[in-house]
This record gives C-alpha cells, structure tokens and sequence, in this order.
C-alpha cells in the first residue's frame, strides 16, 4: 500500500467521523458574575490606574519589582530528560484512549484532559510557578536520547545556516501554528470529538519532533512551537525564577519590569503576545447575547458551531486586527505626547516593549475565564481517569463518584467564583499598569515624560479590563 494512500485514508477516516454528542470547550456550567460584581470592579480599576500613575514615584515603582533570593538549587540536566520521556509516554496512552476509548467527549480522557487539566490549568501554573513546559514538553527527552545513541555530525554542521533561514522569519510559523489551534478551538464544530483530536495531537507531535530535529530544539522552541513561545511568555510573570543557581521571588512580573532597556522584544514576539489577549476577548466575547446578535443570531435559535464557522473566523480575526490596531494608536498617541528631539524613542520601539504590558491582561482574561470551567470539567477528567475506557474499571478506586456542577448553584459557592474572577482581572490589571509605568520610565527617562506616555495607555488597559468583566457578566446565548 502506498504511501498516499495510507495518508488519504486516514484522512477520509478522520472526515466521516461521527460528531460528537457533548462539548466540553463550551461553558456547560456557568457562574455568571452580576453587573454589581462587574461594576464594582471596573471603578476600582479606574481608581487604581490614577493612583498608580499619579503617585507612583519612579523609585518606588524599581522597589516594588525587585526580587529576593531565597534558596539555592542545583539543577540537574538528566531531570529534564526524565520528566520529558514521561510526558511523551503519558501523551501516547491518552492519543491512544483517545483513538479506542469512547466517543463521548466527556468520558474520554484525551478532551477532558486536554482541554481541562492541560489547556485550562497547566498553561496557568506557568504564570505562578514558571516555565515547567521546559521540562513537561515531550520532545526534549526523546532529542537527547537520539543525539547520545545517534550522534550525527552533519546535523551539528547543518544547524547554523538552516537556524539562519528560520531566525529570518521571526517568529511567523508559531503565530501561524497559534492562530490554527485557536481557530479550531473557538470555531471548529467539535474541537473535544476524541478521534479527531487524538489525530491532531498526533501530527503536531511529529510535525514538532521533525522540526525540532532539523533547526534544533532551541531554534525551533524559539520560532515555530507555540506552546513553548506562550508558556515562556506566560513564566515571565511568575514571582518564581532560577537564575544562576539562585531561585528568586518577587512580585508576579518583576522578571519583564527589572529586564535591561537594551533586551530588545521582536516585533512578532510583541504581536503574539497581542493575539494572546485577542484570543482571550473573542473567547468571552463568542459566547454572549452581544455578539449573537452582531451576527443576527437569536439565543434561542442557536444554530450549532458549525453553522457559525464562517462568521466565527471573521470575528477572530477582525477582533485581533481592531486589538493590534487600537494598542497601536494609543501606543503611538503617548509617544507623541512626550516627543523629545533629544532623546527620541521610535514608534516601533514603543510597540515592542510596550506590547509586554498586556501580558498580564491576557492571563487574567485566561483564568478568570476557566475557573469555573475547570472546576466542573476537572471532576469529569477525573472520573474518566479511573475508567478511561469505559469498561466498568475503577483503576483508581473512586467508588460511585459523579460530577456535579451543583456547588455553583449555591449563592456563597458562586460569589466566591465571582470574588475570585473579579480580583484575578483586577489583579492582572494593576500588574499590567505597573510594569507599562515602569517601561515607560526606562524608555523616557523622567517620571512627568513617563506620565504623559501611559495616559492613552491607561485607556487601554481599563477597557480591556472594562470589557473583560462586562463580558463575565453578560448573559451567554448557548
């Protein structure tokens, strides 16, 4: 049998698949957040963006971000390989329940997992805890198990000119790769069906694991895997870093307020890190009654996600085309605002080094809205886990265990889901407006200069934070 063949078969395979009979990546269980809670918030964001920016003194501002070393670690190279090879293997027996275990998306291990533990919990621990994708991806181990067994001499000589033709595109190929896997998260019409997902998962791992071998792990980690580009982003705001022996803690995003001036940020990494908050804003935004009806859609008509994949992309990319742009202009507004023919400081450096102070905007946005997501789906992973097959097993002796979502209807479970969303966007919010202050300073030198530049960005951060709450408490269509 050919090789085409084999590739055309499987495809065709993957296309007749029956669609599945439940969604996880919808919000089945949702803790809607009242307009009190929202409003609240939002003026405590606008009081505390003046305060911050008028009374914040630049000394202050460097106080707040330094870290304190508390305790020396040794790290240990074989670690990392061992942690790897068991993420690898882990992720081959859910590719496997995935491709033989049940069609039900809510018993099967490889969605729930996935799209819960994996996508709603363990991308958010890297912005508490750092970057453990640095141990957990599962290419590395297998890397440096296949160089120790397979030195390849010709690969060491290769490297460098193929490392220079992909340095030539930025970081292009995992922006593209992160705009396909947010498409098919928000708009493919079952992004949880275990077959299809279990294949998809399959190819990126190849796919990753022949990049890897022909730029190197670094080059291409660098350039063309989005998940190691977004959690090392998202580490940068972790109070937790090792440096040089040294584990260090400080507030979350000192690591990006304490970096050098001169550590220059790309244009496309500043780009990525803009689409992350897009993503973000058009997630919570698909949901509600608002943009049904921008898409003169009934809420009780609701037609299904495959009757919306053409409006859905639309709006995607419309919402991140207006985000870039609107960063864009207030960007270039605070710029001119303080302009200095003696200390000039370029449009397109403003963009870049600004674009790190919305990072916090966009983990907020991330895990305000996958609390309560987390909260249900995480005991239906757990309860697929001791069955993962759904042969009557009980590998983890759970007994009669059942999922519930019944804890967000009490009125004191939802408010402290409402209490915690609320802070965490708020939080995000005050971080992303200390480090924007502290950026400014570094690039404009004095504290009034500094001050005029944040005033559009300012505006920026507060209706982001604005919408981002007024889109948890809105009513949802579906």
């Amino acid at each position: 049998m050919s090789f085409n063949f084999r590739v055309l078969s499987i495809l065709l395979l993957v296309l007749s698949s029956e669609p599945a009979t439940a969604h996880i990546t919808t919000q089945s269980s949702v803790a809607m957040m009242p307009t009190e809670f929202s409003v609240k918030t939002a003026l405590v964001v606008v009081i505390t963006t003046v305060l911050l920016l008028v009374v914040l003194s630049e000394s202050r501002a460097y106080a707040l971000f330094k870290p304190v070393p508390i305790l020396f670690v040794r790290e240990r190279p074989w670690v990392r390989t061992v942690v790897s090879l068991c993420s690898m293997f882990f992720l081959f027996a859910l590719i496997t329940v995935g491709i033989t275990g049940p069609a039900d998306p809510l018993k099967n291990p490889l969605p729930l997992y996935f799209w819960s533990i994996w996508w709603g919990c363990v991308i958010a621990l890297h912005g508490v805890l750092g970057n453990l994708w640095y141990y957990l991806n599962p290419w590395s181990g297998l890397l440096t198990v296949t160089k120790w067994l397979l030195p390849d001499d010709a690969l060491v000589k290769r490297t460098p000119a193929v490392t220079a033709s992909l340095n030539r595109m930025g970081m292009w190929p995992g922006i593209t790769v992160f705009m396909v896997f947010a498409l098919f998260y928000l708009a493919y019409p079952s992004p949880d069906e275990p077959f299809r997902l279990a294949m998809i998962v399959l190819a990126y791992w190849v796919w990753t694991f022949v990049a890897m071998s022909w730029y190197g792990e670094l080059a291409w980690t660098n350039r063309g895997e989005f998940i190691s580009i977004l959690t090392r982003a998202y580490a940068r705001l972790a109070p937790f870093k090792i440096a040089q022996g040294q584990l260090y803690i400080g507030l979350p995003g000192w690591q990006i307020a304490r970096a050098s001036p001169r550590r220059s940020t790309s244009t496309t990494t500043a780009i990525f890190i803009l689409l992350l908050l897009g993503m973000g804003s058009f997630d919570l935004l698909s949901g509600t009654h608002m943009w049904l009806s921008l898409i003169d859609i009934k809420p009780e008509d609701y037609p299904g996600r495959s009757a919306m994949l053409l409006q859905t992309t639309i709006g995607f990319f419309s919402a991140n085309a207006l985000l870039i742009v609107c960063f864009a202009f207030c960007v270039w507004l605070g710029n001119v605002l303080v302009r200095d023919m003696r200390r000039p400081v370029s449009g397109q450096s403003a963009f870049r080094s600004l674009a790190l102070a919305i990072l916090p905007l966009a983990f907020a946005y991330h895990i305000a809205h996958f609390l309560s997501f987390y909260l249900v789906n995480s005991q239906y992973a757990l309860a697929a886990s001791t069955d993962p097959l759904s042969t009557g097993a009980d590998w983890l002796h759970l007994g009669d265990f059942q999922a519930t979502a019944g804890f967000l209807g009490s009125e004191k479970s939802a408010r402290l889901v409402w209490w915690a969303q609320a802070f965490i966007v708020l939080f995000g919010h005050i971080v992303s407006v200390l480090i924007a202050k502290t950026t400014a300073l570094q690039m404009y030198g004095r504290s009034s200069r500094a001050r005029r530049s944040q005033l559009p960005m300012a505006g920026f951060t507060i209706a982001c934070s604005y919408f981002g709450l007024w889109f948890l408490a809105s009513a949802k269509g579906f």
